[in-house]
């Protein structure tokens, strides 16, 4: 139990951690005599828990003063390690804890990061730590998992900037064989560094060239697109800024090899580059996909194909090689005219469009694909994640687009392997009609979007597909909360989706929940605690809330649908749990569910009630639930 705002005797919000036993609990009130606690006013110990992975957990508290009288400024700040068995108890203090000597590596700067290693050891990264008279060098230190051992920090207990202004702990990211990754983009005038750390011991000494990978000019900024780790303790360091032949900024992907890594400076032999600016951008977050065979794709959305600006490239590498050299159409699944952007298009902002599939391929979504003169046709296209795909995308390689604006891209894997692919479906005068293919997971899908192959919209404004929603069993389902019936719009619909052929056609209530009133737009809501569209259930099953439905003048509802097939028809008071007379921003529908009984349980406080749903042709009261 944190309680940062704890006061102490004497001490207004010097802070408490409290550990409780998941047996018994804890009771009374807290203090010195049960918890972690802080001496002095403003301490504010447990602001932060990390967890370790062998179950101990380690208590940041970057404000953290000693007692008066020792020199050191405010807010040094601490770093305790506490057992799960047997927790430390009483102040934090420098004989129990990690501590700096001035204030210059704490809450000042707000410079603390705390990285748990796979081993169970942990790292501590303290930025802006250094002296009085000189800050920023950075400091990093290892810590034993399994031991509360006092440290304090300097030269001869963690890895230093050599400099003031270094920063070093910048970088820092933790591998999936235990090691770990450190650097700083701020090294030796802006060129950049970044080494692999073994994480079995401890680490000191001063930060410098010898076994790391370096920039080789000033201001290049190595790895300032981030590192990420790869499932066998290899990595991947992305220097968005890297020179090259007089260019500015062409940017390098480089490989660092499970056990070893990599050092010395960027060239074609050991990473991926760009040939002109910007070739190679952005982070490890929006670019890098690691597929689950441990292999991997980088989304060069800004790569120039030529003469062609941004065509975009989707560049496979291997997790025991990497990939190597300039991009090319040799490599990478390639756009063929300016603005492509192959691998820009994704559901969640900020991520790459390039999507993992459960089965190791991946599929590269490109809405701004050009098809010839056809402008934003859009493409999805499939990749061999054992062997890589390669080419200019096109119709014998990818399902894309039939019309201007299509704007095919946008994929959601399903957890069988395969995936449905949506589009805006955009038609001069028909606004977004939308639509949503299913395509097999094992190869390339060659198809134009149709409604011979897709589930589509044919009414303005239908955007079919407003949201997609992947079910455990493998199937899924379409969330179409503006879709027009003959005669009324916005009504909404949710369709159940085949997972082995997908669902086909026009909308209907013979194949989806649909409102039965105008703006009833079944699934949308405003609620947070579940979002819009088809919530997926444990057992495969799913739930639609759907907050402006309005059935016998009660307001709102909740359906409970089957997994295997769908509810259809219009939302009613047989298949969901309806609100009540209230307005539609008092629709406060909770949710739990019973997987034993199937049985979904909708809580309605503004109504003092619980209803409870079942499946059609399922009896509420089985196997003892009462």
């Amino acid at each position: 139990v944190q309680t940062p705002t704890w006061d102490g005797p004497a001490a207004v919000d010097a802070g408490a951690v409290t550990h409780c036993s998941g047996s018994v609990g804890c009771v009374g009130a807290v203090s010195a005599a049960n918890s972690l606690v802080g001496t002095r006013a403003e301490d504010y110990v447990g602001e932060q828990i990390v967890v370790l992975t062998n179950g101990s957990y380690v208590v940041l508290s970057p404000r953290w003063d000693p007692p008066g009288g020792s020199g050191a400024g405010p807010n040094v700040g601490a770093v305790t390690w506490r057992s799960a068995l047997s927790p430390q108890i009483g102040p934090v203090s420098a004989a129990n804890s990690l501590t700096t000597t001035t204030s210059y590596g704490a809450a000042t700067s707000g410079a603390f990061t705390i990285i748990p290693l796979s081993n169970g050891h942990y790292v501590v990264a303290i930025t802006n730590w250094g002296s009085a008279s000189n800050t920023g060098h950075g400091a990093v230190i290892w810590r034993p998992g399994n031991a509360a051992a006092p440290v304090v920090v300097d030269t001869t207990t963690a890895l230093v900037g050599a400099v003031a202004g270094t920063l070093l702990g910048t970088t820092l990211s933790a591998l999936a064989d235990g090691n770990f990754v450190v650097g700083t983009t701020q090294f030796d005038n802006g060129r950049g560094a970044v080494r692999r750390v073994s994480g079995a011991g401890p680490v000191s000494g001063v930060f410098g060239s010898d076994g790391s990978l370096v920039g080789s000019v000033a201001n290049e900024f190595l790895g300032n697109g981030g590192v990420v780790g790869l499932p066998n303790g290899a990595y991947l360091v992305l220097s968005r800024a890297w020179d090259r032949n007089g260019v500015d900024s062409v940017g390098a992907l480089t490989y660092g090899p499970a056990g070893v890594g990599v050092s010395g400076t960027i060239t074609p032999a050991n990473s991926l580059v760009g040939v002109r600016t910007a070739d190679i951008n952005g982070d490890v977050v929006s670019r890098i996909t690691v597929l689950t065979n441990g292999n991997f794709v980088y989304s060069a959305q800004g790569w120039d194909n030529g003469a062609l600006a941004d065509a975009g490239a989707a560049v496979w590498g291997h997790r025991d090689t990497g990939v190597v050299g300039e991009i090319s159409a040799a490599n990478a699944l390639v756009g063929s005219s300016a603005f492509d952007q192959v691998g820009s298009t994704s559901f969640i902002p900020g991520r790459s469009g390039v999507i993992a599939l459960s089965n190791g391929h991946y599929v590269v979504n490109s809405n701004g694909w050009d098809n010839g003169a056809i402008v934003n046709a859009g493409a999805a296209s499939w990749g061999n994640g054992e062997t890589g795909t390669v080419g200019v995308i096109g119709p014998a390689n990818s399902l894309i687009g039939a019309a201007a604006g299509a704007g095919v891209g946008g994929t959601l894997p399903l957890t069988n392997g395969h995936y449905v692919v949506r589009s805006t479906n955009n038609q001069s005068g028909f606004g977004s009609l939308g639509a949503v293919t299913w395509c097999d997971g094992t190869g390339p899908t060659s198809a134009l979007m149709a409604p011979t192959n897709s589930l589509v919209g044919t009414r303005f404004n239908d955007n079919v597909g407003s949201r997609l929603t992947a079910l455990a069993n493998g199937h899924y389902v379409v969330t179409s909360w503006d879709w027009n019936d003959a005669t009324r719009t916005r009504v909404g619909a949710i369709t159940w989706g085949n997972a082995t052929g997908g669902t086909i056609g026009t909308l209907s209530a013979t194949n989806s929940l649909i409102g039965g009133r105008t703006d009833e737009r079944v699934g949308r809501t405003d609620l947070t605690f579940v979002g819009p569209g088809a919530v997926r259930l444990p057992d495969g099953n799913y739930f639609v809330p759907s907050q402006y439905a309005v059935v016998n003048q009660l307001r709102g509802a909740v359906t409970l649908a089957r997994g295997t097939g769908g509810t259809n028809g219009v939302v009613n008071a047989v298949n969901s749990a309806l609100g009540g007379a209230e307005s539609n921003g008092n629709f406060t529908a909770k949710v739990e569910y019973h997987v034993p009984t199937a049985t979904l349980a909708v809580g309605q406080s503004a109504n003092n009630r619980v209803m409870l749903l079942r499946l059609p042709d399922t009896p509420i009261f089985v196997n003892g639930f009462e």
